[in-house]
């Protein structure tokens, strides 16, 4: 750590050269800068947070970064990430980082284009709730999209978090067509859901036709249930286990 910011030219440039993130401590009003800058950056890329206030507002250098770092993004300028026209600039960043999308400001957070490149095309396969608990509000509230992108079957090989439910905003879980919906996307689901819906018969129904252990999970008045529990164990006969006294008597 240097006591002093750097003035000089040449020592600015051996400070860089060294390590480029001693740009922290290079004076903005040095003469030639922003070749400074450059340097610096041509070494580290991330070194541009080090950076003043003005270079991280210019687009050009800005992307020169974002292309070969998109989680630069957090050090945009904060004129340039509340500029219109630096759209571009965000999705080049959401298309190699999903987490970029967190970066942004919340118009760009409720940003269909954006959040779809963070869920489908990052090139560094962020999980579908990561993605969501960067979205904005507005579009977390939304039904139709959540259950279109969020609560659908996975594709192969594709990581689901059943976590995702509880970070659905209130509306939307306490929605039973949402509810509904995430069942039978993901039977495992049913393992977070609040406890009404563990004893809605057509949700249960649905999840434990998928998956029979899932019984231990339900409300105890339809682990009561014989057409609950015929249904259970016809994908798993050990879920037997979890039916009432009553029920595994009478089968």
């Amino acid at each position: 750590m240097m006591d002093k910011l750097l003035t000089d030219h040449k020592e600015a440039m051996r400070a860089v050269l060294d390590d480029p993130d001693n740009l922290e401590y290079v004076s903005p009003d040095i003469d030639g800068y922003e070749e400074i800058v450059f340097e610096a950056i041509n070494y580290n890329p991330r070194s541009v947070q080090f950076a003043s206030e003005e270079i991280r507002n210019n687009p050009e250098i800005m992307e020169a970064v974002i292309e070969q770092f998109g989680d630069a993004i957090e050090f945009l300028g904060e004129s340039l990430l509340n500029d219109p026209n630096s759209y571009h600039l965000k999705l080049m960043a959401v298309r190699q980082w999903g987490g970029a999308l967190g970066c942004l400001p919340e118009s760009d957070k409720n940003d269909e284009d954006l959040v779809l490149e963070a869920l489908y095309g990052s090139e560094d396969d962020i999980d579908p709730s990561s993605v969501f608990g960067y979205m904005g509000n507005e579009l977390k509230a939304n039904k139709e999209f959540v259950m279109e992108h969020f609560l659908r079957p996975p594709h192969e090989e594709e990581f689901f978090d059943i976590g995702i439910i509880r970070l659905l905003p209130e509306s939307l879980q306490n929605d039973s067509e949402v509810m509904l919906s995430a069942v039978k996307a993901h039977a495992s689901c049913l393992r977070v859901m609040q406890e009404k819906w563990r004893n809605d018969k057509n949700i249960v129904m649905v999840a434990i036709g998928q998956d029979g252990d899932l019984l231990e999970f339900v409300s105890d008045e339809l682990k009561d249930d014989i057409q609950v529990v015929e249904e259970a164990v016809k994908t798993s006969a050990d879920a037997i286990k979890f039916a009432s006294d009553r029920v595994q008597s009478l089968l």
